[in-house]
């Protein structure tokens, strides 16, 4: 018995890693007030935020070496019998 991935699974592991790297990302910002007020400041939200595109940019690299795109895209077929 085989597992077909039909395209409404796979918009949700989308949506579900879309919001997983959102959820990341917001959590390391706050994080980052907490413990360092003086991002508070304009200036000190302005490095948060290249910080918040530096992570960003490093799970797009990431995600892109180990082949999650592929992970994502994968939709199994059902063999033909021979």
């Amino acid at each position: 018995m085989s597992i077909e991935i039909t395209e409404a699974t796979q918009k949700f592991r989308r949506s579900l890693l879309f919001y997983f790297i959102l959820l990341t990302i917001l959590n390391i910002t706050f994080y980052v007030f907490k413990v360092f007020p003086e991002f508070s400041t304009l200036k000190g939200l302005l490095i948060n935020e290249s910080v918040i595109l530096l992570l960003g940019y490093l799970f797009y690299l990431f995600f892109k070496k180990w082949g999650l795109k592929r992970y994502l895209t994968s939709i199994k077929k059902p063999r033909k019998n021979r």
